[in-house]
């Protein structure tokens, strides 16, 4: 006896009636995504986009400076290059889950980033142990109680913080968790800040691989420049603390 007749339910009919459901639930996520995104950009405010796409633009116009150039190869240095092309890489992946909604999963990839980070510093001290998590206390200052905050949000065993991010309100009542995302402001802000920080930190890190590559290079003196000026924006809009 087969287990469709064990059960007494035509399973093909059954599954092919709801299959148009599967379909909607991810037209509904990635709708509201949508309109999560345009709430964000009014949220993040012009400064702020405007020093992710300046701190792009820099890691663009450093990567193709040497482009196909070879370089000095040292383990550190090829060390670092992975690690950079892995974090560039997902730039875009990471923004599009803060800027649509997706913050528990937003929080799981900046930790990652976080750890990269840490791991160049690891490389550039000579403490970097294979296989072995990254130990933020090598990585810039503050990042310990980032990654703390971040591991707390993406770990699952904390389900009492996820429903603050997963819970949608209305006019200041909660309405329940749903799987479609909600906009929060406060954490939404937070963690894109966190994010343009982190791409002030790796490609500040780029320039210096980049100088390992090449040794000092007067091309790259107004990329520098550049990086310097947005730090200092980001510095005097109050989004990072630090540059």
């Amino acid at each position: 006896m087969s287990a469709n007749e064990q059960v007494g339910v035509p399973l093909p009919d059954f599954i092919a009636d709801r299959l148009m459901g599967g379909i909607a639930l991810e037209a509904r996520t990635l709708g509201r995504a949508q309109e999560i995104r345009e709430q964000a950009k009014l949220a993040y405010g012009e400064s702020l986009l405007d020093g992710r796409l300046q701190l792009l633009a820099i890691a663009a116009a450093t990567f193709a400076e040497r482009a196909n150039i070879p370089g000095t190869e040292t383990p550190s240095i090829n060390d670092r290059l992975v690690l950079l092309a892995s974090f560039f890489q997902g730039v875009g992946a990471t923004e599009s889950l803060i800027s649509e909604g997706q913050y528990v999963k937003a929080a799981a990839v900046l930790k990652q980033d976080l750890e990269i980070l840490t791991r160049v510093h690891e490389v550039l001290q000579g403490v970097a142990q294979p296989g072995k998590t990254p130990n933020v206390r090598f990585a810039p200052a503050g990042a310990g109680r980032l990654y703390g905050q971040l591991n707390d949000v993406a770990h699952p065993s904390n389900p009492a913080l996820l429903v603050t991010l997963l819970s949608a309100s209305e006019n200041g009542n909660a309405r329940g968790v749903s799987y479609v995302p909600a906009f929060r402001a406060d954490t939404a802000v937070a963690l894109y800040e966190l994010h343009v920080w982190l791409l002030l930190e790796l490609s500040r890190e780029l320039l210096r691989l980049m100088e390992d590559l090449y040794g000092p290079d007067p091309t790259f003196v107004p990329i520098i420049e550049w990086w310097l000026v947005v730090a200092h924006q980001l510095v005097n809009g109050g989004h990072i603390a630090t540059a």
